[in-house]
C-alpha cells in the first residue's frame, strides 16, 4: 500500500472515531438555566459532575450513581447537575468491564461541589475529582448539561384543569 493511501485511510479512521465520540441528549433549558445560577434551593446543596474532553475512552458514556442509584450518564463535555440533601452523599462512576469508582463526600445546604470524571490509570477504571468552585463554574458554562439525568426526569407537575 502506497504512503498517501495509508496516510488517508488513517484520517479517514481518525473521522471515524471522531464521530463516535459519545453524546448524551441536551438537558432542558429549564434545569439548565436553575444549574447555571450556582445557588443551591434553599436547604439544599448543587451537585455538579463534569467529563471533559480525553481521548482516551471518548467512545464510551460514563454512568454515575449518587448514593447507589442512577444519577445519569455523561457524554463529552457535558455536565449532571442536581440539587441534593445536605448529608454524606457517594459518588460513582462505572463503565463496562472496569471496576465501580466511589467518593464519598459531605454536602452542606447553600453550597456547591464540583466534581470531574475522567479515565484512570489504573484498574479502577474512571477517577472522580474534586474541583474548585472557580474551575467548576468555567466548565459547567462551557459545557452541556445532559439530559439523561435522574434529576432531568423529576419534572415539575403540569397544571390540570378544572
Amino acid at each position: 500500500m502506497s504512503e498517501p493511501t495509508r496516510a488517508a485511510r488513517l484520517a479517514a479512521a481518525g473521522l471515524l472515531l471522531l464521530a463516535a465520540c459519545a453524546s448524551v441528549p441536551r438537558g432542558s433549558d429549564r434545569l439548565a438555566q436553575q444549574a447555571q445560577t450556582f445557588v443551591p434551593p434553599p436547604g439544599k446543596a448543587n451537585l455538579y459532575v463534569v467529563r471533559p474532553y480525553n481521548f482516551t475512552g471518548s467512545a464510551g458514556l460514563y454512568d454515575l450513581t449518587l448514593d447507589f442509584t442512577e444519577f445519569g450518564t455523561l457524554g463529552l463535555r457535558s455536565y449532571l447537575y442536581g440539587a441534593i440533601n445536605p448529608g454524606e452523599h457517594f459518588l460513582g462512576s462505572t463503565v463496562q468491564g472496569s471496576s465501580p469508582n466511589r467518593l464519598k463526600f459531605t454536602a452542606e445546604a447553600g453550597r456547591n461541589y464540583f466534581f470531574k470524571v475522567s479515565p484512570a490509570w489504573s484498574f479502577a477504571g474512571w477517577d472522580i475529582d474534586p474541583l474548585d468552585e472557580t474551575d467548576g463554574r468555567e466548565l459547567v458554562k462551557d459545557y452541556t448539561l445532559s439530559g439523561d439525568s435522574r434529576f432531568e426526569l423529576l419534572k415539575e407537575p403540569t397544571p390540570t384543569s378544572r
